[in-house]
């Protein structure tokens, strides 16, 4: 078994159910975790606000920059908002994730790939970041 899928099973293993945003190339996140065993235990519904209107909408504004850890945070917050109003019951247990990652494109990219997630819960925004190396893997 992949580490990857042991630790969606683990995920899937914990009391907490949400909504997952992600745009650009964290949407291979819904992928892992959606054919995993237990997805529907933990996911309450996975958007893809993938144009720059879709996740402005999503969100309520125009982001500064949409791969950001502000946008990440923001994105967190309406889908922890999405989980509240989708299963209100015991909203410690209720997450909102936020991913949007800028990765290897068809266009030359000036800047450096970046990944940001957020976490939104009742208690706490939990932020990571990863900077990538540029050409030393593809987008996948």
């Amino acid at each position: 078994m992949s580490e990857r899928i042991s630790l969606v099973e683990q995920l899937h293993g914990l009391p907490c159910s949400g909504v997952i945003a992600v745009t650009g190339g964290a949407a291979l996140l819904l992928a892992d975790l959606l054919t995993v065993s237990g997805a529907s235990a933990t996911v309450l519904e996975a958007r893809v606000p993938y144009a720059a209107a879709a996740l402005a909408n999503f969100i309520g504004a125009t982001p500064e920059r949409a791969c950001s850890v502000e946008t990440a945070c923001d994105m967190a917050m309406a889908a922890w908002t999405r989980a509240l109003a989708l299963d209100g019951a015991q909203p410690q247990h209720r997450f909102g994730l936020g991913c949007t990652a800028s990765l290897a494109t068809t266009a030359r990219k000036r800047g450096e790939h970046h990944v940001h997630i957020a976490l939104q819960t009742l208690a706490e925004t939990r932020t990571w970041s990863l900077t990538l190396i540029k050409n030393a893997r593809d987008r996948l």
